[in-house]
């Protein structure tokens, strides 16, 4: 697979099952997290991490993502559920930034 990479250099990987929409954010052949398409605000992105209580069904995460919710102040926390300030990313590199910042695994 050409997008493996060393341990501690993040990748986005488009997913196999919806590429246009969501891609995986991958640390060697571990994936950490996450980047979807906003339903809410065309042209703005959510990030999600994963934790050690993500389900995964095929080495696929189902269940367990971790959002990354911007503040009005521009800090960032992580929430349970997509809500006001998950949408904030302008583009898929922003957001994977940020789950550079926020990732648990």
């Amino acid at each position: 697979m050409s997008w493996w990479k060393r341990r501690g250099e993040l990748v986005l990987v488009p997913a196999d099952y919806n590429p246009e929409e969501v891609l995986y954010a991958v640390d060697g052949s571990t994936v950490v997290g996450m980047v979807t398409t906003s339903d809410v605000y065309p042209g703005q992105f959510r990030a999600g991490v994963y934790a050690r209580d993500t389900v995964r069904m095929h080495g696929v995460p189902v269940s367990g993502t971790h959002w990354i919710c911007v503040s009005e102040d521009g800090g960032e926390r992580l929430v349970d559920k997509p809500q006001a300030g998950t949408e904030e990313f302008r583009s898929p590199e922003e957001a994977l930034a940020a789950i550079g910042r926020n990732r648990l695994l």
